[in-house]
């Protein structure tokens, strides 16, 4: 999957529009990160894995253009398996 997003960020990053771009690649650390625009809908759970549909759609404000990502669907892949974070510790301070 990190191909595709950064095949889809090197494409957007091509555009060169001089906004902020909402799909990001980090050749170093070899890592992708998508940003999402006004997504109400199913809650998600930290640490599960979902399948997610979603368009890119680019606009125009004042005069710069700008490319947003909207959520079409998300269905649960992996649900996670509830972590232990320990006992919370009250020190009286």
């Amino acid at each position: 999957m990190a191909e595709g997003l950064g095949k889809l960020a090197e494409k957007v990053e091509d555009l060169n529009l001089g906004t902020f771009s909402p799909v990001y690649h980090n050749d170093v650390l070899d890592y992708c990160a998508i940003r999402f625009k006004f997504y109400k809908g199913m809650k998600l759970v930290e640490r599960g894995l979902y399948t997610v549909k979603f368009v890119l759609k680019k606009s125009t404000r004042g005069d710069k253009q700008c490319i947003n990502c909207f959520i079409s669907d998300i269905k649960v892949h992996t649900r996670a398996k509830p972590v232990d974070q320990g006992e919370t510790m009250d020190f009286g301070i």
